[in-house]
Protein backbone atom coordinates (compact mmCIF):
# COMPACT_ATOMS: atom_id res chain seq x y z
CA UNK A 1 0.00 0.00 0.00
CA UNK A 2 1.39 3.49 -0.70
CA UNK A 3 0.78 5.92 1.69
CA UNK A 4 1.46 9.88 1.98
CA UNK A 5 4.77 9.43 3.77
CA UNK A 6 6.18 7.08 1.10
CA UNK A 7 5.38 10.10 -1.75
CA UNK A 8 5.85 13.62 0.58
CA UNK A 9 7.86 15.17 2.94
CA UNK A 10 5.93 17.42 5.24
CA UNK A 11 8.57 19.67 6.46
CA UNK A 12 6.23 21.94 8.72
CA UNK A 13 3.85 20.93 11.64
CA UNK A 14 3.63 18.53 14.35
CA UNK A 15 0.35 17.33 16.00
CA UNK A 16 -1.26 14.07 16.37
CA UNK A 17 -3.58 14.62 13.14
CA UNK A 18 0.01 15.42 11.31
CA UNK A 19 1.41 12.08 11.98
CA UNK A 20 -2.30 10.07 11.00
CA UNK A 21 -2.26 12.58 7.93
CA UNK A 22 1.22 10.87 6.86
CA UNK A 23 -0.09 6.90 7.27
CA UNK A 24 -2.78 8.02 5.00
CA UNK A 25 -3.58 5.31 2.12
CA UNK A 26 -3.08 6.42 -1.22
CA UNK A 27 -3.27 3.27 -3.16
CA UNK A 28 -1.88 -0.06 -3.65
CA UNK A 29 1.95 -0.43 -4.29
CA UNK A 30 2.77 -1.11 -7.54
CA UNK A 31 4.59 -4.44 -8.08
CA UNK A 32 7.63 -5.88 -8.34
CA UNK A 33 9.52 -3.94 -11.38
CA UNK A 34 6.85 -1.65 -12.03
CA UNK A 35 6.61 2.21 -11.76
CA UNK A 36 3.96 4.40 -10.43
CA UNK A 37 4.22 8.27 -11.17
CA UNK A 38 2.05 10.11 -8.44
CA UNK A 39 1.53 14.20 -9.22
CA UNK A 40 1.32 16.68 -6.55
CA UNK A 41 -2.40 16.73 -8.19
CA UNK A 42 -2.77 13.53 -7.48
CA UNK A 43 -2.65 13.64 -3.87
CA UNK A 44 -4.29 17.20 -3.74
CA UNK A 45 -6.97 14.90 -5.09
CA UNK A 46 -6.78 12.49 -2.13
CA UNK A 47 -6.79 15.04 0.56
CA UNK A 48 -9.60 17.15 -0.96
CA UNK A 49 -11.59 13.63 -0.82
CA UNK A 50 -11.11 13.56 2.48
CA UNK A 51 -12.31 17.00 3.84
CA UNK A 52 -8.74 18.73 3.77
CA UNK A 53 -8.87 22.25 1.99
CA UNK A 54 -6.31 22.02 -0.43
CA UNK A 55 -5.62 25.87 -0.10
CA UNK A 56 -4.19 24.95 3.62
CA UNK A 57 -0.96 23.54 2.08
CA UNK A 58 1.51 24.98 0.55
CA UNK A 59 3.92 23.12 -1.87
CA UNK A 60 7.32 23.02 -2.42
CA UNK A 61 9.84 21.16 -4.48
CA UNK A 62 9.39 18.46 -7.39
CA UNK A 63 5.64 18.12 -8.67
CA UNK A 64 5.71 14.31 -9.38
CA UNK A 65 7.60 11.50 -7.95
CA UNK A 66 8.42 8.05 -9.10
CA UNK A 67 7.96 4.51 -6.74
CA UNK A 68 9.18 1.15 -8.08
CA UNK A 69 8.03 -1.89 -5.96
CA UNK A 70 11.11 -3.72 -5.06
CA UNK A 71 10.97 -7.17 -3.95
CA UNK A 72 11.51 -7.26 -0.22
CA UNK A 73 14.99 -9.34 0.93
CA UNK A 74 14.66 -10.26 4.71
CA UNK A 75 16.69 -7.84 6.96
CA UNK A 76 18.79 -10.58 8.10
CA UNK A 77 19.91 -11.36 4.74
CA UNK A 78 20.81 -7.25 3.44
CA UNK A 79 24.20 -7.32 5.07
CA UNK A 80 25.38 -10.48 3.39
CA UNK A 81 24.47 -9.40 -0.35
CA UNK A 82 27.41 -8.16 -1.73
CA UNK A 83 27.73 -7.64 -5.37
CA UNK A 84 30.57 -9.29 -7.44
CA UNK A 85 33.79 -6.98 -7.22
CA UNK A 86 32.85 -4.89 -5.10
CA UNK A 87 36.42 -3.68 -3.32
CA UNK A 88 37.58 -1.00 -0.69
CA UNK A 89 37.71 2.15 -3.42
CA UNK A 90 33.91 1.75 -4.12
CA UNK A 91 32.68 1.78 -0.74
CA UNK A 92 35.05 4.59 -0.33
CA UNK A 93 33.18 6.53 -2.54
CA UNK A 94 30.28 5.64 -2.19
CA UNK A 95 30.47 6.92 1.43
CA UNK A 96 32.00 9.84 0.40
CA UNK A 97 29.06 10.63 -2.02
CA UNK A 98 26.27 9.67 0.31
CA UNK A 99 27.90 12.25 2.99
CA UNK A 100 27.85 14.86 0.67
CA UNK A 101 24.49 14.71 -0.29
CA UNK A 102 23.64 14.74 3.64
CA UNK A 103 25.83 16.93 4.21
CA UNK A 104 24.01 19.90 1.23
CA UNK A 105 20.81 18.58 2.78
CA UNK A 106 21.57 19.33 6.07
CA UNK A 107 22.58 22.86 5.31
CA UNK A 108 19.91 23.56 3.29
CA UNK A 109 17.83 22.43 5.64
CA UNK A 110 19.03 24.56 8.45
CA UNK A 111 20.28 27.30 6.61
CA UNK A 112 23.82 27.66 7.39
CA UNK A 113 26.69 26.31 6.39
CA UNK A 114 27.78 23.52 8.87
CA UNK A 115 30.74 21.11 8.35
CA UNK A 116 28.70 18.05 9.34
CA UNK A 117 30.83 14.91 10.49
CA UNK A 118 28.59 12.15 8.77
CA UNK A 119 29.18 8.32 8.99
CA UNK A 120 26.65 6.76 6.99
CA UNK A 121 26.03 2.89 7.44
CA UNK A 122 25.77 1.49 3.34
CA UNK A 123 24.03 -1.17 2.19
CA UNK A 124 26.40 -3.70 -0.07
CA UNK A 125 23.64 -3.39 -2.50
CA UNK A 126 23.80 0.18 -3.10
CA UNK A 127 27.54 1.11 -3.45
CA UNK A 128 28.47 0.59 -6.77
CA UNK A 129 25.27 2.94 -7.74
CA UNK A 130 25.98 5.28 -4.99
CA UNK A 131 30.07 5.49 -5.87
CA UNK A 132 28.24 7.79 -9.12
CA UNK A 133 27.04 11.27 -7.61
CA UNK A 134 24.70 11.32 -10.73
CA UNK A 135 22.73 8.17 -9.78
CA UNK A 136 21.52 10.27 -6.58
CA UNK A 137 18.40 12.30 -7.77
CA UNK A 138 16.95 13.27 -4.37
CA UNK A 139 17.18 13.00 -0.61
CA UNK A 140 14.23 13.29 2.10
CA UNK A 141 14.49 12.47 5.79
CA UNK A 142 16.16 12.85 8.95
CA UNK A 143 14.62 14.45 12.27
CA UNK A 144 15.38 17.43 14.23
CA UNK A 145 18.07 18.69 15.39
CA UNK A 146 19.56 16.44 12.67
CA UNK A 147 22.12 15.44 14.78
CA UNK A 148 22.73 11.19 16.18
CA UNK A 149 21.62 8.14 14.85
CA UNK A 150 19.53 9.42 11.68
CA UNK A 151 17.43 7.75 8.53
CA UNK A 152 17.61 9.33 4.88
CA UNK A 153 15.27 8.02 1.81
CA UNK A 154 17.50 8.40 -1.12
CA UNK A 155 16.28 8.57 -4.58
CA UNK A 156 18.96 6.42 -6.65
CA UNK A 157 19.08 5.71 -10.19
CA UNK A 158 19.06 1.74 -10.88
CA UNK A 159 18.43 0.24 -14.17
CA UNK A 160 16.66 3.09 -16.10
CA UNK A 161 14.51 3.51 -13.27
CA UNK A 162 14.85 5.44 -9.67
CA UNK A 163 13.79 3.57 -6.36
CA UNK A 164 14.04 4.57 -3.03
CA UNK A 165 17.32 3.72 -0.21
CA UNK A 166 16.38 4.19 3.24
CA UNK A 167 20.07 5.06 4.11
CA UNK A 168 21.10 5.17 8.07
CA UNK A 169 24.04 7.36 9.27
CA UNK A 170 25.04 8.95 12.45
CA UNK A 171 25.67 13.20 12.42
CA UNK A 172 27.29 15.20 14.34
CA UNK A 173 28.22 19.06 14.38
CA UNK A 174 31.84 19.55 14.57
CA UNK A 175 34.08 21.11 17.60
CA UNK A 176 33.00 24.79 18.59
CA UNK A 177 35.54 27.20 18.72
CA UNK A 178 36.35 30.72 19.49
CA UNK A 179 36.41 33.15 17.38
CA UNK A 180 36.68 37.02 17.44
CA UNK A 181 32.99 38.33 17.57
CA UNK A 182 34.34 41.75 15.71
CA UNK A 183 37.81 43.34 14.90
CA UNK A 184 39.98 43.18 17.58
CA UNK A 185 43.21 45.47 17.94
CA UNK A 186 46.59 44.06 19.17
CA UNK A 187 47.60 44.41 22.49
CA UNK A 188 43.91 44.78 23.51
CA UNK A 189 43.32 42.70 26.47
CA UNK A 190 40.80 40.31 25.60
CA UNK A 191 36.97 40.51 27.32
CA UNK A 192 34.02 38.01 27.03
CA UNK A 193 32.10 40.52 24.75
CA UNK A 194 34.80 40.21 22.09
CA UNK A 195 34.45 36.52 21.50
CA UNK A 196 32.16 34.32 20.39
CA UNK A 197 31.99 30.39 19.16
CA UNK A 198 31.81 29.18 15.86
CA UNK A 199 32.36 25.39 14.14
CA UNK A 200 35.99 24.34 13.62
CA UNK A 201 37.09 24.54 10.08
CA UNK A 202 37.20 21.34 8.37
CA UNK A 203 40.78 19.40 8.58
CA UNK A 204 42.00 22.29 11.20
CA UNK A 205 42.21 19.66 14.48
CA UNK A 206 45.42 20.50 15.07
CA UNK A 207 45.71 24.22 14.58
CA UNK A 208 45.69 25.21 18.81
CA UNK A 209 41.81 26.59 18.46
CA UNK A 210 40.43 27.26 22.03
CA UNK A 211 37.03 25.59 22.42
CA UNK A 212 36.50 27.87 25.73
CA UNK A 213 36.10 31.30 26.39
CA UNK A 214 36.54 31.83 29.61
CA UNK A 215 40.16 30.18 29.72
CA UNK A 216 41.34 33.02 27.14
CA UNK A 217 39.68 36.36 28.86
CA UNK A 218 42.32 38.15 30.45
CA UNK A 219 44.65 37.35 28.12
CA UNK A 220 46.78 40.18 25.81
CA UNK A 221 46.63 39.62 21.84
CA UNK A 222 49.46 39.63 20.57
CA UNK A 223 48.37 40.87 16.74
CA UNK A 224 45.50 41.73 15.36
CA UNK A 225 42.29 39.94 14.64
CA UNK A 226 39.25 40.14 12.29
CA UNK A 227 35.28 39.28 12.26
CA UNK A 228 35.22 35.36 12.97
CA UNK A 229 38.65 34.77 13.21
CA UNK A 230 40.00 32.04 15.47
CA UNK A 231 42.18 32.82 18.18
CA UNK A 232 45.06 30.62 18.32
CA UNK A 233 47.43 29.93 21.07
CA UNK A 234 49.97 32.01 18.97
CA UNK A 235 48.77 35.18 18.91
CA UNK A 236 47.26 35.02 22.99
CA UNK A 237 49.19 35.70 25.74
CA UNK A 238 49.71 37.27 29.12
CA UNK A 239 49.11 40.96 29.29
CA UNK A 240 52.72 42.92 28.98
CA UNK A 241 53.32 44.48 31.81
CA UNK A 242 56.94 45.66 31.24
CA UNK A 243 57.88 47.81 27.84
CA UNK A 244 61.40 48.70 26.54
CA UNK A 245 63.38 51.21 28.14
CA UNK A 246 60.83 51.83 31.05
CA UNK A 247 62.02 52.72 34.15
CA UNK A 248 61.40 49.28 36.78
CA UNK A 249 61.83 48.44 40.37
CA UNK A 250 64.76 46.20 41.00
CA UNK A 251 64.54 43.64 43.28
CA UNK A 252 67.09 41.58 44.70
CA UNK A 253 66.16 38.69 46.77
CA UNK A 254 68.53 36.75 49.35
CA UNK A 255 66.37 34.39 51.74
CA UNK A 256 64.12 36.58 53.72
CA UNK A 257 65.82 39.35 52.88
CA UNK A 258 64.85 42.11 50.01
CA UNK A 259 66.64 44.76 48.50
CA UNK A 260 65.28 47.35 46.28
CA UNK A 261 66.60 49.71 43.63
CA UNK A 262 65.61 51.09 40.64
CA UNK A 263 66.82 50.01 36.83
CA UNK A 264 65.68 50.06 33.32
CA UNK A 265 64.04 47.64 30.79
CA UNK A 266 66.26 46.69 28.12
CA UNK A 267 62.76 44.34 27.07
CA UNK A 268 59.48 44.27 27.46
CA UNK A 269 57.33 41.26 28.77
CA UNK A 270 54.63 39.87 30.76
CA UNK A 271 54.54 38.20 34.45
CA UNK A 272 56.98 35.40 34.69
CA UNK A 273 59.25 36.36 31.61
CA UNK A 274 63.00 36.72 31.63
CA UNK A 275 64.51 39.79 30.33
CA UNK A 276 67.26 42.07 30.18
CA UNK A 277 67.53 45.42 32.73
CA UNK A 278 70.32 48.08 32.84
CA UNK A 279 71.07 48.88 36.23
CA UNK A 280 71.93 52.53 37.50
CA UNK A 281 75.86 51.42 37.04
CA UNK A 282 75.55 50.43 33.27
CA UNK A 283 75.46 47.30 34.78
CA UNK A 284 73.57 44.85 32.29
CA UNK A 285 71.66 41.70 34.58
CA UNK A 286 68.61 39.57 33.61
CA UNK A 287 65.18 39.64 35.49
CA UNK A 288 62.08 38.09 36.03
CA UNK A 289 59.38 40.23 35.55
CA UNK A 290 57.12 39.60 38.92
CA UNK A 291 54.34 42.53 38.53
CA UNK A 292 53.74 45.89 36.82
CA UNK A 293 57.21 47.67 36.33
CA UNK A 294 58.49 45.49 38.96
CA UNK A 295 61.47 42.85 38.13
CA UNK A 296 63.15 40.43 40.55
CA UNK A 297 67.44 39.24 40.79
CA UNK A 298 68.72 36.69 43.19
CA UNK A 299 71.59 38.51 45.12
CA UNK A 300 73.42 35.83 44.02
CA UNK A 301 73.39 36.82 40.29
CA UNK A 302 74.01 40.31 41.26
CA UNK A 303 76.95 39.58 43.13
CA UNK A 304 78.15 37.45 40.44
CA UNK A 305 77.96 40.17 37.76
CA UNK A 306 80.21 42.60 39.73
CA UNK A 307 82.80 40.80 39.98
Amino acid sequence: MVRLKDVVEIVSGSSPSFDKLKEMALGPAPRDGQVQTWHSSDVMQHLELRGINPKSIRWSGSSKTKLQGVKSIKPELQETITPAFLDESIIVHAKSNVSAAIREYLNLKTRSQVDWRIDPQLATQYCKLLQSRRNITSIGGGTEPWTGEQEFIFQIKMNGQVVSATIKATVETPPMIVVASGPIRRDQIVTTEMLTYAPMPKGMEDKGYFTEIKVIVGKQLRRSMSTNQALTRDVIGEPIVIQRNELVEVEAVSGSVVVKTSGKSLGSGAVGDLIDIEMQDRKKLKATIVGTSVVRISATSAVTQSR
